[in-house]
């Protein structure tokens, strides 16, 4: 088993190594996983793979580049406050059916240890928080859960008061090293929580590309538009795999146990139709049949933010085709174990990720936030409608149809 970590950017995977390619050069040893880890660490490639595929799907003419580990480390959280069949659909999309909760939990905690001193030479940061509204009960169980399990900071806030977005936004860029900005744009009134995960990853290469060797270039996109790019040129000994559809290379960072990955098919294949078939399978067999092999490699330099640096991921859709739909359901969400006496439902999933190649090494940050609003009306609840904002109203009569006055009320005047 080779990987406990991927950030995907279209044909690159960034890969942090139990024991890659057993010819890599010279990487640091890590312990050897327990069977709940290793099983932790397959089910995330697997979700890794099945993200992207979704992702691409729905962005198949631009970059695209995520960070599942982020988006299943902050689900990692949430299922600690999820029940019954929430929980069993979260649980399964994530590909943790087998395991229980305190498994689950204590995987999490020994992966982020195990990546974080993974390779002295490459910086890694993973940092999780939850934020929820002052006036709103959480257990405190939940809280305690992942403080512990995956050292969570806690704050309570008025989420009324527009500084508390500028508080949360100013963590997240803290935490990513200024690299993920201004993630939320605001907080509704029914928001009573926030689940965060931030990630930041530096690290120069193993061997790095001479900035002399870097030469103006073309790149040819989907589109078959030719761009101008620089291209980086690098020769020597690397992991290699070829066939008829693709070439894969491993470039090393620092010590060896943090890899890029780069996967490109071979000429007049399609990458959106590459993509649709790499599954965790398909992966192993090719980190299987990769061996060392001397050659060289132009590559250019890129930086992106995606979406963009104004514009977050929304994956609820995503992952409600994934199979978790049930815990975006304002009626059948089930997060009990958060607050048993108000019902809350998943409102909205934002990712945000950035990347910076160049001659030295790789930049990247990602970072995921989970919000959560309470039950105001449902297809099983009471409803509660309070007039407290302006609002519109028409007077008519039902059988014609005649609608004889409107208006809107902006400040309800009274005069005796």
């Amino acid at each position: 088993m080779k990987s406990v970590l991927y950030l995907v950017v279209t044909t690159i995977i960034i890969a942090a190594c139990e024991s890659p390619v057993e010819k890599q050069p010279d990487p640091q040893p890590i312990r050897d996983l327990t069977a709940a880890e290793k099983q932790i660490v397959e089910a995330g490639q697997d979700f890794s793979f099945k993200l992207f595929q979704k992702v691409n799907e729905s962005d198949p003419l631009n970059n695209v580049f995520i960070s599942p580990l982020s988006v299943s480390m902050a689900f990692g959280m949430a299922l600690n406050g999820a029940n019954g069949q929430t929980y069993s659909d979260m649980r399964s999309t994530l590909g943790f059916e087998s395991l229980d909760n305190n498994a689950i939990n204590t995987s999490y905690q020994s992966l982020i240890d195990l990546l974080h001193s993974a390779d002295e030479q490459v910086k890694f940061e993973i940092a999780n928080s939850i934020w929820y509204e002052k006036t709103f009960a959480v257990e405190q169980l939940f809280l305690q859960t992942n403080q512990n399990y995956f050292d969570a900071e806690v704050a309570g806030m008025d989420f009324s008061d527009p500084v508390t977005v500028d508080v949360i936004n100013n963590w997240i860029s803290e935490k990513t090293n200024n690299k993920i900005n201004k993630m939320i744009s605001q907080l509704s009134r029914e928001t009573v929580l926030a689940l965060i995960n931030a990630i930041y990853f530096k690290a120069s290469w193993k061997y790095e590309f001479d900035p002399d060797e870097t030469t103006d270039d073309q790149f040819t996109t989907y589109a078959n538009e030719q761009v101008a790019c620089k291209m980086m040129q690098l020769g020597g000994e690397f992991n290699y795999y070829r066939d008829d559809d693709v070439q894969i290379l491993d470039l090393p960072y620092g010590n060896s146990n943090f890899s890029m990955t780069i996967l490109q098919p071979a000429y007049g294949k399609d990458i959106n139709q590459f993509i649709s078939t790499l599954d965790n399978s398909r992966w192993q067999s090719y980190l299987s049949q990769m061996e060392p092999d001397s050659g060289n490699l132009q590559m250019p330099k890129f930086k992106l933010s995606y979406k963009s640096a104004s514009e977050a991921l929304i994956l609820n859709s995503i992952l409600s085709d994934l199979g978790m739909g049930i815990a975006f359901s304002p009626s059948s969400a089930d997060f009990s174990r958060i607050n048993p006496l108000i019902q809350i439902f998943i409102s909205m999933v934002l990712h945000k990720t950035f990347i910076q190649v160049d001659e030295e090494g790789t930049e990247a940050a990602a970072a995921t936030v989970i919000l959560f609003e309470r039950t105001t009306a449902g297809e099983n609840t009471k409803f509660f409608m309070r007039l407290d904002r302006p609002f519109v109203f028409v007077i008519r009569e039902t059988n014609t149809k005649a609608i004889l006055f409107t208006g809107k009320l902006n400040e309800p005047v009274w005069q005796e």
